[in-house]
């Protein structure tokens, strides 16, 4: 998850399911997953699960001594009248999220470009031993990991950029080049771009 001020949270996200606990699950600790699995009857994010989530992320904040703003449009999960006390919650303009909404300018391009590339991996290699199309199946737990390592491969200079394109100022690094363990990109004081430089 991304914030406008560029803070960086691992993908702890929720993944709703309509099975609690699926046959791949057997033996395994739902607990231990990169993700935080929850069922319901439609599989949806809903208002309860949402504000379960935005709770456990206050508290993370309050641990940080950090405060953030996070922007939501105005999807039904989205709750209007919880009370945080280090996330401030922004809703965008109704009609205005195709523009202003960063993920749209890019993030969920490039998150689908990296778990498609497992997806082909998956694809390839049971293709091999393969005898029928329901040979080459793909479970739960497959998708979960999938989402992780996608997430963690989308780069903080991508984010970043897409920020720009959604019109919103990152002062503190705009003329700074960023470089971590995992994203040795540059960031760009006037980039515009936004997936297209992803691998």
């Amino acid at each position: 998850m991304m914030t406008a001020a560029l803070y960086y949270i691992p993908s702890e996200s929720f993944q709703p399911s309509k099975s609690l606990k699926p046959r791949c699950f057997k033996n395994l600790n739902v607990s231990k997953l990169p993700i935080n699995w929850r069922a319901n009857k439609t599989a949806w994010m809903n208002v309860k699960l949402f504000s379960e989530w935005l709770s456990d992320l206050n508290v993370s904040m309050k641990k940080q001594k950090s405060k953030i703003i996070l922007f939501l449009d105005n999807a039904p999960c989205h709750p209007v009248d919880i009370e945080l006390s280090n996330i401030k919650l922004q809703y965008f303009p109704p009609n205005t999220t195709p523009k202003l909404q960063p993920l749209d300018q890019g993030i969920i391009h490039a998150f689908k470009t990296h778990y498609r590339k497992h997806l082909v991996k998956h694809i390839i290699a049971r293709c091999t031993t393969a005898q029928t199309p329901d040979d080459i199946k793909i479970t739960h737990l497959d998708a979960i990991y999938w989402i992780d390592a996608a997430w963690e491969a989308v780069t903080h200079t991508t984010i970043r950029n897409t920020f720009r394109v959604a019109a919103f100022k990152d002062k503190q690094h705009d003329d700074i080049t960023t470089a971590t363990s995992n994203d040795t990109e540059t960031s760009s004081t006037h980039s515009t771009k936004s997936m297209d430089d992803e691998p």
